[in-house]
């Protein structure tokens, strides 16, 4: 991995973070326990492209509301989700639309691998966000008009100070073909690869504030380049999005989601007993025997277990599809992706969720703060849908 140190040209300002929660502990607030994948310590996988094809079929499917919750946008129509063979296929015609999906269970501790492609257009941004109830993140962005570019970011408590965010360039246009980008989260690391290649590893000795709450994991695309936004923003995005060149597209097309059940072999859900918003103030119900973590010290997942596929409403047990446009080639090609960022060069963390705090119709609330271009080190208020 080639790594490109970052060149400050300014500081700007640091901007408190607007992120939203329906219900956040750490704010006294009384929340009902988080449902927990389960299933400790071995994959369950979700391939959305074996949903029923078309625009509204999968509001009548089962299996799909049972593990997804589509935000109030999508469900009313102004933010477009359909099934295709790429799976779930987000669409965005105009500047309000933020299309979101997320899960309706959440995992304490754990790896999540999804694959997707990225909607291409300058100042259109895709997201993989893991949040939790508290605001606890871990992100994977993609700016539209930067096709060779993936972005990696995670912060605690909603505190985005954007000194965690890095830019990665990868060998392919992600806007082209579907890739497999994962997420392996314990307490003692943060590992970040791209079709199977380690492409970035954050630990908490180098970093004061750790996600370490349960998460639910939120997909989705937004609009960064709009003329409601801050400038920065719309710089950090590219720039002003043209839909003229629309309808912009992403596309979901399976996820793998291991639940390391916060150490244990057994997990039915997850409660805040105070409201200091660390791990030890998680409650487990049915809680088994003290197993640790999954993976080893490369990040590496070493279950041998077959993962729980689902297939909209029918549960098999087998392993998962292969992605059908990745490659060796990528693999191979993407563990060599350069990297910038860090202790500063972040960007406006808009992720999944910039649809927050939306009216019925999707449209997405103002996000506060400053950003350079170039490589300033910003903080930006970004949004998250409850």
């Amino acid at each position: 991995m080639r790594q490109n140190t970052p060149v400050f040209l300014a500081l700007a300002s640091l901007a408190s973070a607007q992120t939203f929660s329906a219900c956040d502990p750490t704010k006294g607030d009384k929340c009902p326990p988080n449902p927990a994948f389960g299933n400790c310590g071995k994959p369950t996988v979700f391939d959305l492209s074996t949903v029923p094809h078309g625009a509204d079929v999968w509001k009548k499917d089962k299996g799909f509301l049972d593990f997804w919750a589509p935000e109030k946008g999508i469900l009313g129509d102004k933010s477009p989700l359909s099934i295709g063979d790429d799976g779930a296929i987000l669409t965005i015609t105009n500047k309000d639309q933020a299309p979101l999906i997320k899960t309706n269970k959440y995992l304490f501790y754990g790896r999540v691998e999804v694959e997707t492609k990225a909607a291409p257009g300058v100042g259109i941004v895709t997201s993989i966000v893991l949040e939790s109830d508290d605001r606890d993140e871990i992100d994977w962005e993609w700016i539209g008009g930067e096709q060779t570019n993936v972005q990696t970011n995670f912060f605690s408590k909603g505190a985005n100070e954007f000194v965690n965010g890095i830019t990665h360039a990868v060998s392919f246009n992600a806007m082209e073909g579907l890739h497999k980008y994962a997420i392996d989260w314990t307490p003692e690391r943060i590992v970040f690869s791209v079709d199977g290649a380690e492409i970035r590893r954050a630990t908490p000795k180098d970093f004061n504030k750790w996600p370490q709450t349960p998460v639910q994991v939120k997909l989705g695309t937004w609009v960064g380049g709009k003329t409601d936004l801050p400038q920065g923003t719309i710089d950090w995005a590219g720039g002003l999005a043209d839909f003229a060149q629309a309808p912009f597209v992403a596309a979901y097309k399976s996820i793998s989601i291991t639940d390391y059940c916060g150490g244990k072999d057994k997990a039915g859900s997850y409660s805040y007993s105070d409201a200091s918003g660390s791990q030890d103030s998680i409650v487990i119900s049915d809680a088994g025997a003290d197993v640790g973590f999954g993976g080893d010290d490369d990040g590496e997942d070493t279950s041998s277990a077959k993962p729980t596929k689902t297939k909209s409403d029918e549960k098999t047990t087998a392993k998962p599809t292969a992605s059908s446009t990745s490659s060796a080639d990528d693999s191979a090609s993407s563990g060599d992706a350069s990297e910038s960022g860090s202790g500063g060069d972040a960007e406006p963390t808009g992720g999944a969720d910039a649809g927050a705090d939306q009216g019925d119709d999707g449209s997405a609330a103002s996000v506060a703060g400053m950003s350079s271009t170039l490589a300033a080190a910003a903080a930006l208020g970004w949004l998250l849908f409850a």
